[in-house]
């Protein structure tokens, strides 16, 4: 699901930047695959899996195709593709870092091996276009719903008697339901506070304010 949902998404993204057949392409295997492969090259476990096992190529190619012959019905569907996105971004996401969890490593470069995998293909879309990545812009809880579902998905994993595959549902869960709160509600990540300049601020004042009366 993940795979295919991610294809076709790139598939349609390329399609509104007005790209050829190769840009679908491989827009489509990028977004379908990146986050397996910034997981598999970040734990140096070998061949990234895409390479060795040739379904999940030929399945994002075939969705690529599909969505070139296809755009206008497709994009019709977008509202679908969005909750399915959410839902691959988690899966990406809880399998990295169970992944990670699996070759030995500790709980924190679990969690980032996992946040990578989840928002990893939407990275490398964002900078084969010549865009600055979403994820580094203000707006949705996007890559902080995923970073904190990793986390959840991670201590259920270490630190309670559930299986993998149960802490995972939860993780998938709590990425999927912050991120359609966030949408819902207009939360937005945070962006520089500027506390030294309020400190500076309220220094100048209290520099500045006349002396209270002396007894």
């Amino acid at each position: 699901m993940a795979v295919t949902v991610g294809a076709i998404a790139g598939a349609l993204h390329a399609e509104k930047k007005r790209l050829d057949i190769v840009g679908i392409l491989l827009l489509a295997v990028t977004l379908g695959m990146g986050g397996g492969i910034i997981r598999d090259l970040l734990l140096a476990q070998g061949t990234p899996v895409f390479l060795t096992t040739p379904l999940y190529l030929t399945l994002a190619l075939v969705v690529g195709l599909i969505a070139f012959f296809f755009a206008a019905t497709l994009s019709r569907a977008n509202p679908l593709l969005i909750i399915f996105d959410v839902f691959g971004v988690g899966l990406f996401a809880m399998i990295g870092a169970n992944k990670a969890l699996l070759v030995g490593l500790d709980v924190l470069p679990a969690i980032f091996v996992g946040a990578a995998a989840g928002v990893g293909g939407g990275v490398m879309r964002d900078v084969l276009c010549g865009d600055v990545p979403v994820i580094m812009l203000p707006g949705r809880l996007n890559a902080v719903a995923t970073v904190l579902g990793v986390g959840v998905f991670v201590a259920l994993a270490e630190y309670t008697d559930l299986t993998a595959e149960a802490a995972a549902v939860f993780g998938v869960a709590f990425v999927a339901a912050l991120r359609f709160l966030s949408a819902g509600l207009g939360w937005e990540s945070p962006q520089p506070m500027g506390l030294d300049r309020r400190v500076r601020r309220w220094w100048r004042r209290r520099q500045s304010a006349p002396p209270g009366p002396t007894r």
